[in-house]
């Protein structure tokens, strides 16, 4: 057999000099003969090439010869399956070495299940002594015992087995998207999760089942060095509200969004400027985006306690009414603002109010009367703080006296007279540039009442006695007893 060792040898009667040995018609070294006695011997080591070979030994006129036949060794296992671990979609090789190479087909299966020849996929070849299979694209399917089997022509087989594991998928998104995204309307909601950064170009966002793409509404973002994807949707309002789903391959990662009522806020330009003239009323009107939003009005700072100022609400409108506005005192910033924890919005108002022709915000009375005596008080309101005035008594200007003064308070203007007499009924002008208000004065004779009599009195003769009593009113015309 091939790799063995074969001895041929000859009996001969006697000693025979001269002897040699050929093989296939070459003469044989004496490296590989021997004689020993009668006997003639050829040892050929580690046969090479298997066949039938010529052997012949010739001495003088005497020969023989025979056919060796040298059997072919049969194939051996040098290396053979082994056991492998991969992920789901790779390719695998499986191979077994063989001590030489031949022409037997081996035999391959996955789980006892013999591989048909015309499976594309899985792909069994030989490469001289190397026998191979290959298994692209690997799935689940694979998972289990892979069996190599070489029939040899002596009825024996050459066995060879391994173990293919396929792992389980690992999940392409390592960290998922919150449950929950909740905001408050107007502001952006943040979408996030974590994915293989190798997959990220294969991300699919959807906005309650919609597929949505990058734009001024949606801003959809990656990291490749983290694997983060991130979609950004801004300006989110209460239609927004539902569900963001990322896709990638099979995997799905979701979030239920809620969109809060935000707080409420101006629609109208926050900075305005009016301008208006004194004595006119003026409406001062915010626009806000609910209806039921509060708001909160303030001058310089200051809150609103004059009683000619008062607020009103039409629908989302928030309106500030001045009456007979004045000048300067009505003038400055008025801010209002939205009453709301979580957010503060706020429009300022710059009014300006214009010194008009100075009129009568509050005339006089049309008439005023009082008893002898008295201090009467004639008041009106004008339209401007600085505004002159001028006072008639009977179309004659009034002159300072002792009794009479004017005095000046704000917008008011005042007339008093001390110690009424008669001659202080007349008729009473206040006049501006442009306006007057004018009233009638009328002095009574007082209605006089004894408010404490007189008490009875003794005394000695000679003596000198008093009587006192309490009057409503000053008299004035003499006394009779």
């Amino acid at each position: 057999m091939e790799g063995e060792t074969c001895r041929l040898s000859i009996e001969c009667g006697g000693t025979v000099r001269g002897a040699s040995w050929y093989l296939n018609g070459a003469k044989v070294s004496n490296d590989y003969v021997s004689i020993e006695g009668e006997t003639h011997q050829l040892v050929l080591r580690d046969l090479k090439e298997p066949g039938l070979a010529h052997v012949a030994w010739k001495c003088g006129d005497l020969e023989t010869e025979c056919m060796l036949n040298v059997t072919g060794k049969p194939p051996r296992l040098v290396r053979g399956l082994q056991s492998q671990q991969v992920l789901p979609g790779t390719d695998v090789v499986f191979s077994a070495r063989l001590s030489k190479a031949g022409n037997l087909k081996a035999i391959w299966c996955i789980n006892a299940l013999e591989i048909p020849e015309s499976n594309t996929r899985i792909i069994p070849e030989q490469r001289d002594e190397l026998y191979i299979l290959t298994i692209k694209n690997c799935s689940r399917a694979e998972n289990g015992e892979i069996h190599f089997e070489l029939p040899l022509e002596e009825g024996n087989s050459i066995f060879s087995k391994a173990t293919l594991e396929v792992e389980k998928p690992k999940p392409a998104i390592d960290q998922p998207l919150a449950a929950k995204t909740v905001v408050d309307e107007d502001e952006d909601a943040k979408f996030y999760f974590f994915c293989d950064p190798s997959k990220l170009h294969l991300v699919k966002w959807y906005h309650n089942d919609k597929l949505i793409k990058s734009s001024t509404k949606y801003k959809i973002e990656t990291t490749e060095s983290t694997g983060e994807a991130v979609l950004t949707l801004v300006g989110c309002s209460m239609n927004d509200a539902g569900k963001v789903e990322a896709r990638l391959d099979a995997e799905i990662t979701s979030s239920e969004f809620t969109v809060n009522q935000g707080p409420a806020k101006f629609t109208c330009s926050n900075v305005q400027k009016m301008s208006t003239q004194c004595g006119q009323s003026v409406d001062l009107k915010v626009t806000v985006s609910r209806s039921d939003a509060v708001v909160k009005w303030t001058r310089d700072g200051e809150e609103l306690t004059d009683p000619r100022i008062s607020t009103s609400e039409d629908g989302c409108d928030k309106i500030l009414k001045i009456t007979q506005v004045r000048h300067p005192g009505d003038s400055g910033i008025y801010k209002c603002e939205v009453v709301d924890k979580r957010k503060n919005d706020a429009v300022t108002i710059d009014l300006e109010v214009q010194k008009a022709f100075e009129t009568f915000l509050t005339p006089l009375q049309a008439a005023y009367e009082c008893v002898e005596g008295d201090v009467l008080v004639m008041e009106c309101e004008v339209s401007a703080e600085d505004a002159m005035v001028q006072w008639m008594k009977d179309g004659v200007m009034i002159s300072k006296a002792s009794k009479l003064s004017t005095e000046s308070a704000g917008l008011l203007r005042r007339l008093k007279i001390k110690d009424a007499d008669q001659l202080d009924a007349a008729q009473y002008t206040c006049e501006t540039l442009h306006d007057k208000t004018t009233t009638r004065v009328a002095v009574n004779e007082p209605v006089i009442t004894v408010l404490e009599k007189m008490e009875s009195q003794s005394c000695v003769e000679g003596g000198t006695v008093s009587f006192e009593l309490l009057l409503s009113h000053s008299f004035r015309k003499g006394f009779k007893g």
